[in-house]
């Protein structure tokens, strides 16, 4: 777009055919960025011919699934492991951390997801992506506390507990312009931790 208003965030991950005769070429790619500033395109844009574009992309998929796979074994095995002692928190906020890696790594490669979802909203997708960005600090920090208990005053834990759960509700209740805004604060307060 050309405006804030006209500007249609999306996600676009596109493989175009089209073949080139001989002469120079010019490669025009025109992208509005008025919401986000870190937006644009994020990973390198690939040349080739069609099937060695696609194998690239078939070995991300394949590369991507077994760090998912890895991913949700050590949710499973920790899950059960909180389930059979469930004193111990810390395997229960590693669980929460693992979850929060998954979506994060899930949505930032977004391969799978719009190879399902190719129309998703923009809105939907960055909720997601900012709510599991905005929970992985505070969610490491819990962790190490309840694998290390007594090390971190609980009063430190509970003002963590408040202003995780203020980011996050600001993300699944605001727009994304909104919740875009906070990221500053966001990265001057997880700092420290």
């Amino acid at each position: 777009g050309t405006s804030a208003k006209s500007e249609k965030e999306q996600i676009i991950n596109y493989i175009a055919d089209f073949y080139l005769t001989r002469g120079v070429h010019t490669f025009l790619l025109q992208v509005s960025n008025y919401q986000f500033k870190d937006g644009g395109i994020r990973l390198p844009i690939h040349f080739g011919n069609y099937k060695q574009i696609q194998s690239y992309r078939e070995i991300q998929i394949i590369i991507e699934s077994l760090v998912f796979g890895f991913i949700g074994f050590m949710i499973l095995t920790h899950f059960i492991l909180f389930l059979l002692n469930r004193k111990d928190w810390s395997n229960l906020f590693f669980v929460i951390l693992c979850i929060c890696s998954f979506i994060y790594l899930y949505l930032r490669g977004a391969r799978y997801l719009l190879g399902f979802f190719p129309d998703l909203e923009w809105d939907f997708y960055s909720k997601f992506l900012f709510a599991a960005a905005f929970s992985y600090g505070p969610v490491l920090f819990l962790f190490n506390h309840y694998l290390y208990p007594g090390l971190i005053s609980k009063k430190i834990c509970t003002i963590v507990k408040i202003a995780w759960g203020i980011f996050v509700l600001s993300v699944l209740i605001f727009s994304t312009s909104f919740f875009i805004k906070l990221l500053p604060i966001y990265e001057i307060l997880i700092f420290p931790l």
